[in-house]
Protein backbone atom coordinates (compact mmCIF):
# COMPACT_ATOMS: atom_id res chain seq x y z
CA UNK A 1 0.00 0.00 0.00
CA UNK A 2 1.29 3.41 -0.93
CA UNK A 3 2.87 5.39 1.95
CA UNK A 4 2.63 2.39 4.30
CA UNK A 5 6.15 1.64 5.51
CA UNK A 6 7.21 -1.29 7.68
CA UNK A 7 10.22 -0.80 9.95
CA UNK A 8 12.79 -3.49 10.60
CA UNK A 9 11.36 -3.94 14.12
CA UNK A 10 7.97 -4.86 12.60
CA UNK A 11 6.15 -1.59 13.38
CA UNK A 12 4.34 0.43 10.73
CA UNK A 13 4.39 4.10 9.83
CA UNK A 14 3.05 6.54 7.25
CA UNK A 15 6.00 7.74 5.15
CA UNK A 16 5.56 10.35 2.44
CA UNK A 17 7.87 12.83 0.71
CA UNK A 18 7.32 16.55 1.12
CA UNK A 19 6.26 18.41 -2.05
CA UNK A 20 9.03 19.48 -4.41
CA UNK A 21 10.34 22.92 -3.54
CA UNK A 22 9.74 22.72 0.21
CA UNK A 23 13.43 22.03 0.86
CA UNK A 24 14.40 25.51 -0.36
CA UNK A 25 11.78 27.21 1.82
CA UNK A 26 12.21 24.96 4.86
CA UNK A 27 15.85 23.76 4.88
CA UNK A 28 15.47 22.08 8.30
CA UNK A 29 12.62 19.83 7.19
CA UNK A 30 13.47 16.13 6.82
CA UNK A 31 13.08 14.69 3.35
CA UNK A 32 9.96 12.76 4.32
CA UNK A 33 6.98 13.19 6.62
CA UNK A 34 6.64 10.29 9.07
CA UNK A 35 3.76 9.29 11.35
CA UNK A 36 3.78 6.13 13.43
CA UNK A 37 0.97 3.55 13.28
CA UNK A 38 0.79 1.94 16.74
CA UNK A 39 -2.78 0.84 15.98
CA UNK A 40 -1.87 -1.63 13.21
CA UNK A 41 0.43 -4.64 12.91
CA UNK A 42 0.92 -7.71 10.70
CA UNK A 43 -2.37 -9.17 11.93
CA UNK A 44 -4.38 -6.08 10.94
CA UNK A 45 -6.95 -6.40 8.15
CA UNK A 46 -6.80 -4.50 4.87
CA UNK A 47 -9.69 -2.35 6.06
CA UNK A 48 -7.84 -1.43 9.29
CA UNK A 49 -4.73 -0.50 7.33
CA UNK A 50 -6.68 1.61 4.84
CA UNK A 51 -8.49 3.37 7.71
CA UNK A 52 -5.15 4.21 9.35
CA UNK A 53 -3.74 5.43 6.03
CA UNK A 54 -6.76 7.65 5.40
CA UNK A 55 -6.45 9.22 8.85
CA UNK A 56 -2.72 9.80 8.41
CA UNK A 57 -3.30 11.35 4.99
CA UNK A 58 -5.61 13.94 6.57
CA UNK A 59 -2.93 14.82 9.13
CA UNK A 60 -0.34 15.04 6.34
CA UNK A 61 -2.58 17.41 4.37
CA UNK A 62 -3.10 19.56 7.48
CA UNK A 63 0.64 19.58 8.16
CA UNK A 64 1.36 20.77 4.61
CA UNK A 65 -1.31 23.44 4.99
CA UNK A 66 0.26 24.73 8.23
CA UNK A 67 3.57 25.10 6.41
CA UNK A 68 1.88 27.21 3.73
CA UNK A 69 -0.60 29.27 5.77
CA UNK A 70 -0.17 30.84 9.21
CA UNK A 71 -3.44 32.78 9.52
CA UNK A 72 -5.69 31.00 12.10
CA UNK A 73 -8.76 32.13 10.14
CA UNK A 74 -7.70 29.93 7.22
CA UNK A 75 -8.53 26.77 9.20
CA UNK A 76 -11.82 25.09 10.07
CA UNK A 77 -12.77 24.01 13.59
CA UNK A 78 -12.23 20.40 12.54
CA UNK A 79 -8.70 21.17 11.35
CA UNK A 80 -7.97 23.07 14.58
CA UNK A 81 -9.18 20.10 16.67
CA UNK A 82 -7.02 17.74 14.60
CA UNK A 83 -3.99 19.99 15.11
CA UNK A 84 -4.54 20.10 18.89
CA UNK A 85 -4.79 16.30 19.02
CA UNK A 86 -1.56 16.06 17.00
CA UNK A 87 0.33 18.29 19.46
CA UNK A 88 -0.90 16.18 22.37
CA UNK A 89 0.00 12.96 20.53
CA UNK A 90 3.53 14.15 19.85
CA UNK A 91 3.91 14.97 23.54
CA UNK A 92 2.44 11.56 24.43
CA UNK A 93 -0.57 13.16 26.11
CA UNK A 94 -4.33 13.19 25.72
CA UNK A 95 -7.05 15.64 26.70
CA UNK A 96 -7.12 15.98 30.47
CA UNK A 97 -4.12 13.73 31.02
CA UNK A 98 -2.39 16.41 33.15
CA UNK A 99 -5.42 17.68 35.06
CA UNK A 100 -3.95 16.47 38.39
CA UNK A 101 -0.62 18.15 37.67
CA UNK A 102 -1.86 21.66 36.93
CA UNK A 103 -0.55 23.10 40.22
CA UNK A 104 2.80 21.31 40.26
CA UNK A 105 4.52 23.09 37.39
CA UNK A 106 4.71 19.91 35.33
CA UNK A 107 2.36 21.27 32.69
CA UNK A 108 4.57 24.33 32.09
CA UNK A 109 7.60 22.07 31.74
CA UNK A 110 5.78 19.98 29.14
CA UNK A 111 5.15 23.06 26.96
CA UNK A 112 8.49 24.93 26.92
CA UNK A 113 7.70 26.37 23.47
CA UNK A 114 5.08 28.64 25.02
CA UNK A 115 7.56 30.62 27.07
CA UNK A 116 9.53 31.78 24.04
CA UNK A 117 6.48 33.38 22.45
CA UNK A 118 5.99 37.17 22.47
CA UNK A 119 3.68 38.38 25.23
CA UNK A 120 0.33 40.01 24.48
CA UNK A 121 1.93 43.39 25.33
CA UNK A 122 4.74 42.86 22.85
CA UNK A 123 2.28 41.72 20.18
CA UNK A 124 0.22 44.88 20.65
CA UNK A 125 3.32 47.02 20.16
CA UNK A 126 4.47 45.24 17.00
CA UNK A 127 1.00 44.41 15.67
CA UNK A 128 2.05 40.75 15.48
CA UNK A 129 -0.98 38.39 15.72
CA UNK A 130 -0.86 34.79 16.88
CA UNK A 131 -0.05 32.29 14.15
CA UNK A 132 -2.07 29.11 13.71
CA UNK A 133 0.74 27.02 15.25
CA UNK A 134 0.93 29.29 18.28
CA UNK A 135 -2.81 29.32 18.87
CA UNK A 136 -2.99 25.52 18.54
CA UNK A 137 -0.14 25.11 21.04
CA UNK A 138 -2.00 27.29 23.54
CA UNK A 139 -5.20 25.28 23.00
CA UNK A 140 -3.27 22.05 23.57
CA UNK A 141 -1.74 23.48 26.79
CA UNK A 142 -5.19 24.03 28.28
CA UNK A 143 -6.69 20.85 26.79
CA UNK A 144 -4.08 18.76 28.63
CA UNK A 145 -5.30 20.18 31.94
CA UNK A 146 -9.07 19.89 31.49
CA UNK A 147 -10.91 16.59 31.39
CA UNK A 148 -13.25 16.42 28.39
CA UNK A 149 -16.84 16.96 29.39
CA UNK A 150 -18.98 13.85 29.35
CA UNK A 151 -22.71 14.53 29.22
CA UNK A 152 -24.74 11.79 30.86
CA UNK A 153 -28.01 13.35 29.72
CA UNK A 154 -28.82 14.54 26.23
CA UNK A 155 -31.76 15.55 24.10
CA UNK A 156 -32.36 13.51 20.98
CA UNK A 157 -30.94 16.34 18.85
CA UNK A 158 -27.81 16.49 21.01
CA UNK A 159 -27.43 12.71 20.79
CA UNK A 160 -27.84 12.95 17.02
CA UNK A 161 -25.14 15.61 16.83
CA UNK A 162 -22.80 13.39 18.85
CA UNK A 163 -23.59 10.47 16.54
CA UNK A 164 -22.69 12.51 13.45
CA UNK A 165 -19.43 13.57 15.09
CA UNK A 166 -18.54 9.95 15.94
CA UNK A 167 -19.25 8.95 12.34
CA UNK A 168 -17.06 11.84 11.09
CA UNK A 169 -19.98 13.39 9.21
CA UNK A 170 -19.41 17.14 9.14
CA UNK A 171 -21.60 18.18 6.21
CA UNK A 172 -25.35 17.54 6.45
CA UNK A 173 -26.22 19.67 3.45
CA UNK A 174 -24.75 17.37 0.81
CA UNK A 175 -24.27 13.72 -0.05
CA UNK A 176 -24.54 11.03 2.62
CA UNK A 177 -24.72 13.53 5.46
CA UNK A 178 -27.76 15.13 3.83
CA UNK A 179 -29.48 11.74 3.44
CA UNK A 180 -28.89 10.86 7.09
CA UNK A 181 -30.09 14.23 8.31
CA UNK A 182 -33.28 13.98 6.27
CA UNK A 183 -34.05 10.53 7.70
CA UNK A 184 -33.48 11.88 11.20
CA UNK A 185 -35.76 14.88 10.62
CA UNK A 186 -38.56 12.58 9.45
CA UNK A 187 -38.28 10.60 12.69
CA UNK A 188 -38.06 13.58 15.06
CA UNK A 189 -41.02 15.25 13.31
CA UNK A 190 -43.15 12.44 14.78
CA UNK A 191 -41.37 11.69 18.08
CA UNK A 192 -40.53 15.27 18.93
CA UNK A 193 -37.32 16.11 20.77
CA UNK A 194 -36.92 14.49 24.19
CA UNK A 195 -34.45 13.94 27.03
CA UNK A 196 -32.42 10.74 27.14
CA UNK A 197 -31.28 9.74 30.64
CA UNK A 198 -31.53 6.77 32.99
CA UNK A 199 -34.87 7.97 34.36
CA UNK A 200 -36.51 8.68 30.96
CA UNK A 201 -36.52 5.12 29.60
CA UNK A 202 -40.31 4.76 29.48
CA UNK A 203 -40.79 8.11 27.71
CA UNK A 204 -38.07 7.44 25.10
CA UNK A 205 -39.32 3.95 24.25
CA UNK A 206 -42.89 5.23 24.15
CA UNK A 207 -42.01 7.93 21.61
CA UNK A 208 -40.09 5.48 19.42
CA UNK A 209 -43.01 3.04 19.57
CA UNK A 210 -45.35 5.87 18.57
CA UNK A 211 -43.23 6.48 15.45
CA UNK A 212 -43.48 2.78 14.53
CA UNK A 213 -47.27 2.79 14.97
CA UNK A 214 -47.68 5.94 12.85
CA UNK A 215 -45.55 4.58 10.01
CA UNK A 216 -47.30 1.19 10.07
CA UNK A 217 -50.67 2.94 9.85
CA UNK A 218 -49.38 4.77 6.75
CA UNK A 219 -48.60 1.45 5.12
CA UNK A 220 -44.81 1.58 5.43
CA UNK A 221 -43.18 -1.86 5.34
CA UNK A 222 -41.47 -3.19 8.47
CA UNK A 223 -38.15 -3.39 6.59
CA UNK A 224 -38.36 0.31 5.71
CA UNK A 225 -39.28 1.33 9.26
CA UNK A 226 -36.30 -0.60 10.59
CA UNK A 227 -33.96 1.15 8.17
CA UNK A 228 -35.36 4.57 9.09
CA UNK A 229 -34.70 3.94 12.80
CA UNK A 230 -31.28 2.31 12.54
CA UNK A 231 -29.28 5.54 12.88
CA UNK A 232 -31.60 7.06 15.48
CA UNK A 233 -31.21 3.93 17.60
CA UNK A 234 -27.42 4.26 17.33
CA UNK A 235 -27.65 7.90 18.44
CA UNK A 236 -29.77 7.06 21.51
CA UNK A 237 -27.55 4.12 22.50
CA UNK A 238 -24.53 6.40 22.16
CA UNK A 239 -25.49 8.53 25.18
CA UNK A 240 -22.65 7.80 27.64
CA UNK A 241 -23.35 5.36 30.49
CA UNK A 242 -27.00 4.92 29.57
CA UNK A 243 -28.12 2.01 31.76
CA UNK A 244 -30.84 0.75 29.40
CA UNK A 245 -29.15 1.28 26.01
CA UNK A 246 -29.66 -2.41 25.15
CA UNK A 247 -33.45 -1.85 25.29
CA UNK A 248 -33.32 0.39 22.20
CA UNK A 249 -33.81 -2.46 19.77
CA UNK A 250 -36.45 -4.18 17.68
CA UNK A 251 -35.21 -7.61 18.74
CA UNK A 252 -38.39 -9.44 19.83
CA UNK A 253 -36.47 -11.23 22.58
CA UNK A 254 -35.97 -7.91 24.38
CA UNK A 255 -39.69 -7.08 24.25
CA UNK A 256 -38.88 -3.35 24.30
CA UNK A 257 -40.27 -2.15 20.98
CA UNK A 258 -42.82 -4.01 18.88
CA UNK A 259 -43.07 -4.04 15.09
CA UNK A 260 -45.02 -6.14 12.60
CA UNK A 261 -43.30 -9.06 10.90
CA UNK A 262 -41.40 -8.28 7.75
CA UNK A 263 -43.27 -8.94 4.55
CA UNK A 264 -41.77 -11.63 2.39
CA UNK A 265 -39.67 -9.85 -0.21
CA UNK A 266 -39.75 -10.78 -3.84
CA UNK A 267 -36.44 -12.47 -4.51
CA UNK A 268 -34.68 -11.08 -7.52
CA UNK A 269 -33.28 -13.26 -10.27
CA UNK A 270 -30.57 -12.86 -12.86
CA UNK A 271 -31.60 -11.40 -16.20
CA UNK A 272 -31.75 -13.67 -19.24
CA UNK A 273 -29.66 -12.89 -22.31
CA UNK A 274 -32.74 -11.78 -24.27
CA UNK A 275 -33.68 -9.41 -21.45
CA UNK A 276 -30.17 -7.96 -21.39
CA UNK A 277 -30.43 -7.54 -25.17
CA UNK A 278 -33.45 -5.28 -24.62
CA UNK A 279 -31.78 -3.25 -21.88
CA UNK A 280 -28.53 -2.67 -23.77
CA UNK A 281 -30.39 -1.91 -27.01
CA UNK A 282 -32.62 0.62 -25.23
CA UNK A 283 -29.76 2.32 -23.41
CA UNK A 284 -27.66 2.73 -26.56
CA UNK A 285 -30.41 3.60 -29.05
CA UNK A 286 -32.76 5.61 -26.79
CA UNK A 287 -30.58 6.77 -23.90
CA UNK A 288 -31.95 8.71 -20.97
CA UNK A 289 -30.88 9.14 -17.37
CA UNK A 290 -32.76 6.02 -16.27
CA UNK A 291 -31.48 3.59 -18.89
CA UNK A 292 -27.92 4.91 -18.72
CA UNK A 293 -28.04 4.46 -14.94
CA UNK A 294 -29.16 0.85 -15.47
CA UNK A 295 -26.46 0.27 -18.11
CA UNK A 296 -23.81 1.61 -15.76
CA UNK A 297 -25.14 -0.57 -12.94
CA UNK A 298 -24.90 -3.60 -15.23
CA UNK A 299 -21.17 -3.01 -15.73
CA UNK A 300 -20.40 -4.30 -12.21
CA UNK A 301 -23.67 -4.89 -10.40
CA UNK A 302 -23.53 -1.35 -9.04
CA UNK A 303 -26.12 0.22 -6.75
CA UNK A 304 -27.57 3.70 -7.36
CA UNK A 305 -25.99 5.01 -4.15
CA UNK A 306 -22.53 4.07 -5.45
CA UNK A 307 -23.15 6.16 -8.57
CA UNK A 308 -24.61 8.97 -6.45
CA UNK A 309 -21.40 9.18 -4.35
CA UNK A 310 -19.16 9.50 -7.41
CA UNK A 311 -16.98 12.59 -7.64
CA UNK A 312 -17.16 13.25 -11.37
CA UNK A 313 -13.92 15.24 -11.37
CA UNK A 314 -11.91 12.69 -9.34
CA UNK A 315 -13.35 9.23 -9.99
CA UNK A 316 -14.41 9.22 -13.65
CA UNK A 317 -11.82 8.47 -16.35
CA UNK A 318 -13.91 7.89 -19.47
CA UNK A 319 -11.40 9.69 -21.71
CA UNK A 320 -8.48 7.52 -20.59
CA UNK A 321 -6.88 4.97 -22.97
CA UNK A 322 -8.77 2.37 -20.93
CA UNK A 323 -12.06 4.08 -19.99
CA UNK A 324 -12.91 3.32 -16.36
CA UNK A 325 -14.61 4.63 -13.23
CA UNK A 326 -13.33 4.29 -9.66
CA UNK A 327 -15.99 3.59 -7.04
CA UNK A 328 -14.51 4.48 -3.64
CA UNK A 329 -17.37 5.97 -1.66
CA UNK A 330 -16.95 9.68 -2.36
CA UNK A 331 -15.14 12.09 -0.05
CA UNK A 332 -16.30 10.17 3.03
CA UNK A 333 -15.14 6.82 1.65
CA UNK A 334 -18.51 5.21 2.39
CA UNK A 335 -19.05 1.78 0.88
CA UNK A 336 -21.24 -1.06 2.04
CA UNK A 337 -18.18 -3.26 2.51
CA UNK A 338 -14.46 -2.68 2.14
CA UNK A 339 -14.39 -4.91 -0.96
CA UNK A 340 -16.95 -2.67 -2.69
CA UNK A 341 -14.17 -0.17 -3.38
CA UNK A 342 -13.44 -1.12 -6.97
CA UNK A 343 -12.53 -0.16 -10.51
CA UNK A 344 -15.01 -0.66 -13.34
CA UNK A 345 -13.84 -0.64 -17.00
CA UNK A 346 -16.56 0.71 -19.31
CA UNK A 347 -16.93 -1.45 -22.43
CA UNK A 348 -20.59 -0.96 -23.43
CA UNK A 349 -22.20 2.31 -24.46
CA UNK A 350 -19.16 4.48 -23.73
CA UNK A 351 -20.34 7.54 -25.75
CA UNK A 352 -23.78 7.36 -24.17
CA UNK A 353 -22.45 6.98 -20.63
CA UNK A 354 -19.98 9.80 -21.20
CA UNK A 355 -22.80 12.09 -22.37
CA UNK A 356 -25.43 11.14 -19.80
CA UNK A 357 -23.46 10.42 -16.60
CA UNK A 358 -23.60 14.07 -15.35
CA UNK A 359 -27.40 14.03 -15.76
CA UNK A 360 -27.64 10.66 -14.01
CA UNK A 361 -25.49 11.96 -11.17
CA UNK A 362 -27.56 15.14 -10.88
CA UNK A 363 -30.80 13.15 -10.80
CA UNK A 364 -29.60 10.75 -8.10
CA UNK A 365 -28.42 13.65 -5.93
CA UNK A 366 -31.68 15.58 -6.39
CA UNK A 367 -34.00 12.87 -5.08
CA UNK A 368 -35.18 13.42 -1.50
CA UNK A 369 -38.29 11.41 -0.79
CA UNK A 370 -38.51 9.00 -3.71
CA UNK A 371 -36.26 5.97 -3.81
CA UNK A 372 -34.07 5.67 -6.94
CA UNK A 373 -34.26 1.84 -6.91
CA UNK A 374 -38.09 2.01 -6.99
CA UNK A 375 -38.06 4.26 -10.07
CA UNK A 376 -35.42 2.16 -11.80
CA UNK A 377 -37.26 -1.06 -10.93
CA UNK A 378 -40.37 0.27 -12.71
CA UNK A 379 -38.33 1.20 -15.79
CA UNK A 380 -36.63 -2.20 -15.91
CA UNK A 381 -39.84 -4.18 -15.44
CA UNK A 382 -41.68 -2.09 -18.02
CA UNK A 383 -38.91 -2.76 -20.53
CA UNK A 384 -38.71 -6.50 -19.91
CA UNK A 385 -42.48 -6.95 -19.38
CA UNK A 386 -44.17 -9.47 -17.12
CA UNK A 387 -41.15 -9.71 -14.80
CA UNK A 388 -42.21 -8.92 -11.20
CA UNK A 389 -39.21 -10.86 -9.90
CA UNK A 390 -36.71 -8.57 -11.66
CA UNK A 391 -35.23 -5.54 -9.85
CA UNK A 392 -32.11 -3.45 -10.16
CA UNK A 393 -30.31 -5.50 -7.51
CA UNK A 394 -30.70 -8.39 -9.97
CA UNK A 395 -28.02 -6.69 -12.06
CA UNK A 396 -25.46 -7.45 -9.36
CA UNK A 397 -26.10 -11.18 -9.52
CA UNK A 398 -26.42 -10.99 -13.29
CA UNK A 399 -22.92 -9.54 -13.62
CA UNK A 400 -21.54 -12.29 -11.37
CA UNK A 401 -23.28 -14.97 -13.47
CA UNK A 402 -21.79 -13.47 -16.64
CA UNK A 403 -18.35 -13.35 -14.99
CA UNK A 404 -18.64 -17.01 -14.03
CA UNK A 405 -19.66 -17.94 -17.56
CA UNK A 406 -16.58 -16.12 -18.86
CA UNK A 407 -14.40 -17.88 -16.27
CA UNK A 408 -13.11 -14.55 -14.92
CA UNK A 409 -10.47 -15.06 -12.22
CA UNK A 410 -11.26 -14.36 -8.57
CA UNK A 411 -9.01 -11.29 -8.25
CA UNK A 412 -10.57 -9.59 -11.26
CA UNK A 413 -14.02 -10.63 -10.08
CA UNK A 414 -13.31 -8.93 -6.76
CA UNK A 415 -11.70 -5.83 -8.26
CA UNK A 416 -14.56 -5.10 -10.68
CA UNK A 417 -17.61 -6.57 -8.96
CA UNK A 418 -16.61 -6.10 -5.34
CA UNK A 419 -17.25 -9.72 -4.43
CA UNK A 420 -15.18 -10.90 -1.48
CA UNK A 421 -15.09 -14.44 -0.10
CA UNK A 422 -14.79 -14.62 3.66
CA UNK A 423 -13.83 -18.26 3.89
CA UNK A 424 -10.93 -18.51 1.46
CA UNK A 425 -8.97 -15.51 2.67
CA UNK A 426 -9.25 -13.76 -0.69
CA UNK A 427 -9.43 -9.98 -0.63
CA UNK A 428 -9.87 -7.24 -3.15
CA UNK A 429 -6.15 -6.80 -3.74
CA UNK A 430 -6.54 -3.84 -6.05
CA UNK A 431 -8.25 -1.64 -3.46
CA UNK A 432 -4.90 -0.15 -2.46
CA UNK A 433 -4.66 1.33 -5.94
CA UNK A 434 -8.29 2.43 -6.00
CA UNK A 435 -7.91 4.20 -2.64
CA UNK A 436 -4.92 6.13 -3.99
CA UNK A 437 -6.09 9.56 -5.22
CA UNK A 438 -3.83 9.03 -8.25
CA UNK A 439 -5.87 5.96 -9.19
CA UNK A 440 -4.17 3.86 -11.87
CA UNK A 441 -1.87 6.56 -13.22
CA UNK A 442 1.25 4.42 -12.68
CA UNK A 443 -0.43 1.05 -13.22
CA UNK A 444 -1.89 1.02 -16.75
CA UNK A 445 -1.12 -2.68 -17.10
CA UNK A 446 -3.56 -3.48 -14.28
CA UNK A 447 -6.27 -1.56 -16.09
CA UNK A 448 -5.63 -3.46 -19.31
CA UNK A 449 -5.96 -6.77 -17.44
CA UNK A 450 -9.24 -5.69 -15.88
CA UNK A 451 -10.56 -4.37 -19.18
CA UNK A 452 -9.86 -7.70 -20.88
CA UNK A 453 -11.74 -9.47 -18.09
CA UNK A 454 -14.67 -7.06 -18.51
CA UNK A 455 -14.71 -7.64 -22.27
CA UNK A 456 -14.90 -11.38 -21.61
CA UNK A 457 -17.91 -10.78 -19.38
CA UNK A 458 -19.76 -8.84 -22.09
CA UNK A 459 -18.38 -10.64 -25.16
CA UNK A 460 -21.91 -11.43 -26.39
CA UNK A 461 -22.62 -7.68 -26.86
CA UNK A 462 -19.24 -6.40 -28.07
CA UNK A 463 -20.07 -7.03 -31.74
CA UNK A 464 -23.04 -4.73 -31.22
CA UNK A 465 -20.66 -2.01 -29.98
CA UNK A 466 -18.39 -2.51 -32.99
CA UNK A 467 -21.31 -2.24 -35.40
CA UNK A 468 -22.34 1.03 -33.81
CA UNK A 469 -18.83 2.45 -34.16
CA UNK A 470 -18.48 1.32 -37.79
CA UNK A 471 -21.91 2.38 -39.04
CA UNK A 472 -22.99 5.10 -36.63
CA UNK A 473 -26.37 3.39 -37.01
CA UNK A 474 -27.21 0.59 -34.64
CA UNK A 475 -29.02 -2.43 -35.97
CA UNK A 476 -29.58 -4.98 -33.26
CA UNK A 477 -29.61 -8.20 -35.29
CA UNK A 478 -30.16 -10.50 -32.31
CA UNK A 479 -27.22 -12.73 -33.30
CA UNK A 480 -25.73 -13.28 -29.86
CA UNK A 481 -24.64 -16.88 -30.16
CA UNK A 482 -21.07 -16.19 -29.07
Amino acid sequence: MRYLNKRTNGSYRYLRRYPTGFAATYPNLPKQYSREFPEINDASTEEQKHTALAKAAKHYDLHIKTLKASDPNAYSETERAMAVEEVLRQKQMSRGSLHHASESGWVDNMFPELWGMPSDTDRAKTDQPYTFKESVLIDAYFAAQVLPEVKLEMTLRQAWGAYLKRELIHDTNNGTGKDKQQRFERVISITGDFNIADETKRDVLGRLQHYIIVKQSEGMKAQTIKRSLKEVFAAVRGVPQLAWSDAVTLNPKKNSLVIAKEAKEVKGRVLLNEELDKLIDKAINEPDKYYICLLLQLHAGLGPMEIKRLRLEKDVYLDAPVPHILFRGGDDGITKKDARVRVVPIVLGLPQINQWLPKVHQWLNSIVDKSPPATLNKKLRALIEDAPDVKTHSLRHTWLRLANRANVGARHEHAIGGWSKKNDGEINRLTETVYDPNGFRDDPELLVQLCEAQKAVFRRWLSYEKAEADNNVVVFNGDKSR
